[in-house]
């Protein structure tokens, strides 16, 4: 991905973003028909939340124990982070999580281990916020950066730098609705639907107004190549075919740097274009220049249900 090199969608990632749609429905249907087998994922649920819960409790000695072997307990936790993080698939709330690190951090901060302390602030930005992690996870990420704001060890630099980054990823969460914006829409595939709609090339059009029910917002850039490969990836994924063949799902590719242009590669994508997808440009550049969504890499994806509300973003 531009920027950071980011990680970029699989086949399995975008079913998984697809299902958050309907999970709430799929988790009560599956209750009603399957109640054993739900119960026995809850109890699976409640161990996970119990490891997580007691999984640094090795660190919870004396004050001046952890200041004494800081420089041991350092290399401990780098080595055990891994672990901890894998048991994160299973765990029940993105709250506990951020509750149960930020107390370790509290407990080095309060035992003046200032070097302990900032190991794991870089690594919960790693892991929770790093562009390469497959645990990227904002719902974590929120809450704990929270707590770590008021910090004794936070500089003036360092709240500027975490401060924006808050800021920005309270925008557009899920379960809000996306922020609308204006776009221009320079090609699309044709569609009898859009047609009824009034959508046509060159025309300027809110993203409310082509969003449908459900859809797809791809955020740009024609120069970066991450980007091309998975506009590429999206259009030979055959769960998106599928949905799109019964218009269940919308496909909305949005250029935040309009005076960019489609070159090389970037051309091939707009050529035979599937049937439904919109090109559009962002040519106020709210998205860019007022921040109204944040792109700390791009490509960057929003799944967007009814009503324009966010179901998932990666």
């Amino acid at each position: 991905m531009k920027k950071t090199g980011g990680k970029v969608l699989d086949k399995d990632e975008t079913r998984f973003a697809m299902d958050r749609i309907n999970l709430q429905m799929k988790y009560a249907v599956l209750l009603f028909l399957f109640p054993v087998n739900m119960q026995l994922s809850v109890m699976a649920q409640q161990k996970t939340d119990s490891l997580i819960l007691h999984f640094w409790d090795s660190l919870y000695v004396s004050e001046p124990v952890i200041q004494d072997k800081e420089a041991e307990l350092i290399p401990f936790v780098i080595d055990e982070m891994p672990a901890f993080m894998e048991l994160l698939s299973g765990c029940s709330s993105a709250s506990l999580v951020a509750d149960v690190y930020s107390s370790v951090m509290a407990k080095a901060e309060d035992a003046g281990a200032e070097s302990l302390w900032y190991c794991m602030r870089d690594m919960a930005e790693d892991y929770f916020h790093g562009s390469n992690s497959v645990f990227r996870n904002d719902e974590i990420y929120i809450p704990l950066l929270e707590r770590l704001m008021a910090s004794r060890y936070m500089s003036e630099s360092d709240s500027i730098r975490y401060g924006f980054q808050l800021k920005m990823m309270k925008k557009n969460r899920i379960g809000d609705s996306a922020a609308d914006i204006d776009l221009r829409i320079y090609r699309m595939g044709h569609s009898e639907h859009l047609e009824e709609l009034g959508v046509e090339t060159g025309q300027k059009m809110k993203l409310s107004e082509v969003c449908g029910d459900s859809a797809f917002v791809l955020f740009y850039d024609p120069a970066c190549e991450h980007c091309l490969h998975q506009i590429e990836e999206f259009r030979n994924d055959e769960h998106i075919i599928s949905l799109r063949k019964e218009d269940a799902l919308r496909m909305i590719l949005i250029n935040v740097e309009p005076k960019n242009k489609h070159k090389g590669g970037g051309r091939k994508c707009l050529e035979q274009i599937p049937e439904g997808w919109i090109f559009a440009k962002d040519y106020k550049r709210e998205v860019v220049k007022n921040q109204a969504y944040y792109l700390p890499f791009i490509p960057q994806l929003y799944v967007l249900g009814k009503g324009m509300k966010v179901v998932g973003r990666q």
